[in-house]
């Protein structure tokens, strides 16, 4: 079944997340296999080439299966008899990480977290805990273990994950298994366990890339099964563009012995292996998908594939440079100059790839290997797969860099040849720049001898101007004094005017002054008389006021022991909350509108009781903390934002005066329905 729509079924040269599981196919048989050993065996070893599909085989494939099961297995016997974490954060404290790790699966395998007893103990303890909460086994799959040995490859010691892993693993009563996924690359850095665990290569097992016929199945099947969940517009493929797709991403394509077959012994018996580069037929299934989107088309088409744009893409080695393209524009400047003079060395001028270590670029570039590395390492990793590391025979310690695929040196040649052509243009154009420079300081330098001469003769202008200037000046002068004369004796008449003006308005203030007196005494009789009806009987409003400042500070404890003491304190209020997405992302997560409302029939009058209901979002993340529900929209108040509170305060106010306002307080999180748009 098809959990949620989706804008397109092929993921590009990201790796398959086990939310992607529907969309994931070809990969059956080594995601049994996989299983089979995880189960049985309490340390297994997967290795596999970089881009090989490792991960993706591991989330979508083997933890969604094992998931699923034990999902089953509580609903039926009520516990999950097992389960299953990957984890992958390697760069701060992996003991740590891979504790929470475990706990927060646990935890949604029983479907309720145990709790931390607050002391510190040991994960082997905290382990058997756990073991006995699921009723089974802990499969815990330690995916990308390579990026450990680069980040804490030296770490050792008590306490750290280099001496608590070898003591799990070797627990003979701990029903806790592992499966250490790496790249192949970096297998032989594994040594370093070999002393701690003894069993370390027993069981291992090596992924290939996807056969021809796997291949088609992860283009056909994942069109099939989105198909399933936009039965209104369904999306078809020509049988012709599948051919030609799996023929452009085989891993031999291009080479001049592309028409021989690759021969692999298996069980005493040959066996032909034409293989398919998974990223690169994601990259090429998922860019023909927007194609045709953009296009309007219902219909994946091979003349969309092989023709040159605009009407198509050209075929695998175009979308591919336009891949390059944009994967580079997102280095800035000087590391695009580090990678250009890298390529340079890495691809021949016919397309050839060649595999070189950092200090071999360093020689024949004549940049340091502390300026060429960290760009390697940015082209190598993530979703880039623009190089890939390549081991050197006998010597672990040395890592080559090579294009991560054929179809990629064309590409690259390209555009080491624009990007070399951008900066002849860039210095052509500084030099004309200071040619420029140099004749308008030529110029500037000829207008300041001119300027010195015209000022010499303005000197003797302003002279005699000024001289004129002081006896215009002297007269004006003496013209001002007589004005000001004249302007004193009319300030003194204007002077005995206002003082008149001031005694006339001094005794209208007498006047105003008596009649705001006279008034000021007739509120507070009113004054006097709303106290007197107020003491008859205890005042709800000041209970109110009292509710409203708790609710108001911020602290959702004070204000629910202020509404228990006051005994307005509402638990039988019952509420809606709703989640719509908005169809895009940022760095935190995926961006929602969510909606809150209260539920009629858990008021005894209904929502006409209600006058207002307010909600007071308690957290620092919010910009808008108080959101207020008006009987317009039946009290229907919402926000834009990426996640829920699970406590959430709300003010109700009612129609009725004379009833004081009450507090309930509401699990949003727990309340929330996913909605379509």
């Amino acid at each position: 079944m098809i959990p949620a729509k989706r804008r397109c079924p092929y993921v590009g040269l990201v790796p398959y997340s086990e939310a992607d599981w529907p969309f994931f196919f070809g990969r059956e048989t080594e995601t049994e296999l996989i299983i089979a050993n995880l189960v049985a065996s309490r340390l297994t070893l997967l290795f596999g080439a970089s881009g090989v599909g490792k991960s993706s085989v591991l989330r979508a494939g083997v933890a969604h299966r094992l998931t699923d099961q034990a999902r089953k297995n509580r609903a039926s016997s009520g516990t999950p008899e097992a389960a299953v974490v990957v984890f992958s954060a390697w760069r701060d404290d992996p003991l740590a990480a891979l504790t929470r790790s475990i706990r927060e699966s646990v935890a949604h395998a029983v479907g309720y977290d145990s709790g931390d007893s607050g002391a510190p103990r040991r994960l082997a303890d905290l382990l058997q805990d756990w073991v006995e909460l699921v009723g089974g086994e802990i499969l815990v799959v330690l995916d990308q273990f390579e990026e450990y040995l680069m980040y804490h490859g030296r770490e050792d010691g008590e306490g750290k994950f280099a001496v608590e892993f070898p003591r799990l693993v070797n627990s003979p009563g701990l029903r806790v298994n592992f499966l250490v996924a790496i790249r192949e690359d970096s297998v032989a850095r594994l040594d370093r366990f070999k002393g701690r665990i003894p069993n370390l290569f027993d069981n291992y097992l090596r992924l290939q890339h996807l056969s021809v016929p796997a291949g088609e199945e992860a283009i056909r099947r994942p069109l099939a099964a989105f198909n399933k969940s936009n039965l209104a517009e369904p999306v078809e493929i020509d049988n012709e563009l599948v051919q030609e797709v799996l023929r452009q991403t085989r891993t031999d394509y291009g080479r001049a012995d592309q028409g021989a077959q690759t021969k692999e012994v298996s069980g005493g018996a040959e066996a032909t292996l034409a293989q398919i580069e998974t990223p690169y037929l994601q990259m090429v299934m998922t860019r023909l998908w927007e194609q045709e989107e953009k296009a309007g088309s219902h219909i994946l088409r091979l003349a969309t594939f092989v023709e040159d744009p605009p009407t198509g893409l050209g075929g695998a080695d175009r979308i591919v440079r336009s891949h390059l393209d944009g994967e580079m524009e997102s280095l800035d400047p000087s590391e695009r100059d580090v990678a250009a003079q890298a390529f340079r060395f890495l691809v021949t001028r016919t397309g050839s790839k060649i595999a070189l270590a950092v200090d071999d670029l360093a020689g024949y570039t004549s940049l340091p290997s502390e300026k060429l590395a960290p760009v390697l390492d940015k082209l190598t990793a993530g979703g880039r797969r623009i190089l890939r590391p390549v081991p050197v025979p006998q010597r672990p310690d040395i890592i080559r860099y090579e294009i991560f695929h054929d179809v990629l040196g064309p590409a690259i040649t390209d555009w080491r040849r624009r990007s070399e052509a951008v900066k002849q243009q860039e210095a052509i154009r500084r030099e004309q720049e200071e040619r420029s420079r140099k004749e308008l300081e030529d110029a500037e330098a000829r207008r300041q001898r001119d300027r010195s001469r015209y000022q010499k003769l303005g000197l003797i202008f302003l002279s005699t101007a000024l001289l004129i200037l002081l006896f215009v000046s002297w007269f004006a002068w003496q013209q001002r004094l007589a004005a000001l004369d004249e302007s004193e004796r009319a300030q003194n008449a204007m002077a005995q005017a206002q003082d008149e003006s001031r005694k006339a308005r001094f005794a209208l203030a007498q006047a105003q002054q008596a009649a705001r007196e006279a008034e000021a005494a007739a509120r507070a009789a009113i004054e006097a008389r709303s106290a007197q009806a107020r003491r008859v009987e205890p005042s709800g409003a000041a209970m109110g006021s009292r509710l409203r400042e708790a609710f108001l500070s911020g602290d959702t404890d004070k204000a629910v022991a202020t509404a228990r003491d006051l005994g307005l304190l509402n638990e039988t209020a019952r509420f809606r909350a709703q989640r719509v997405s908005q169809n895009y992302g940022i760095e935190q997560g995926q961006i929602y509108e969510f909606s809150m409302q209260p539920l009629p029939d858990s008021f005894a009058g209904g929502l006409r009781s209600l006058a207002a209901v307010t909600f007071k979002m308690n957290h620092p993340t919010f910009r808008n903390q108080v959101l207020t529900g008006d009987p317009k929209r039946n009290f229907r108040t919402s926000y834009i934002g990426w996640g829920c509170l699970t406590r959430v305060p709300v003010l109700l106010e009612y129609a009725d005066p004379r009833r004081a306002p009450e507090l309930a307080v509401f699990d949003m999180c727990d309340n929330l329905e996913t909605v379509s748009r």
